[in-house]
């Protein structure tokens, strides 16, 4: 846990959340520069059509040799295997989102948090962000529980203000939610061990507790 506005899964690695790229910020570069030594990039995803202008981007960029890992094709053990060895996992923004979180569930969900409790630096770019929320938004635009490891928050990718999103604030006041976490494109938020939360990139990034922004 955090003693900041925000608490997050423990572990050793980053938790970096991110709005969707923008090629006139850095917030590729600045994961890039958190990954520990030793270890691929994983990109996760439903089919290798959803990470490859990625995959090519982040290599570009200098990221270590990268791997995709089909979390519908893959045996468990392999998922498991691939990811937990990786120095950073990075989950796309692709949706449906209800289609990847089901996917996620299981081996490669295991996977993940043994890397992050490892050290690893786990990056989920524009809608993924929104899994590690308290709640996602299917393709119905209804809510769903997510994975939790920011707890009691709704992630909101591409949003700078919540006055934006009228689901955000029926969340807030239905107390189905604790806080809001906007984050614009091309910015983003790292989460570290320590206390440690780091606005990236853009640096455009909102935390609402009810109508008040804290951040």
């Amino acid at each position: 846990m955090s003693d900041s506005i925000l608490s997050w899964r423990d572990g050793a690695g980053w938790l970096i959340l991110a709005g969707s790229a923008d090629i006139q910020t850095d917030t590729r570069t600045q994961v890039l520069a958190r990954l520990k030594a030793g270890g691929g990039v994983a990109y996760l995803g439903l089919h290798v059509d959803d990470i490859d202008p990625l995959m090519d981007d982040m290599e570009d960029l200098g990221a270590p040799t990268g791997y995709f890992v089909n979390i519908l094709t893959e045996d468990d053990d392999a998922i498991e295997t691939r990811l937990k060895e990786a120095s950073c996992i990075v989950l796309p923004n692709i949706t449906p989102l209800e289609d990847f979180h089901s996917a996620l569930i299981g081996a490669a969900l295991r996977g993940i948090a043994d890397c992050y409790e490892r050290g690893g630096v786990i990056f989920a770019e524009g809608a993924s962000a929104m899994l590690f929320g308290a709640l996602f938004l299917d393709s119905t635009n209804t809510p769903q529980a997510g994975l939790d490891w920011v707890q009691d928050v709704f992630v909101l990718p591409d949003v700078t203000s919540i006055s934006e999103s009228q689901i955000a604030r029926q969340l807030l006041s239905a107390g189905k939610v604790r806080l809001a976490l906007g984050i614009g494109q091309g910015s983003g938020l790292a989460l570290g061990r320590d206390n440690q939360l780091v606005p990236i990139g853009a640096r455009q990034v909102t935390i609402v507790l009810g109508n008040a922004p804290h951040l």
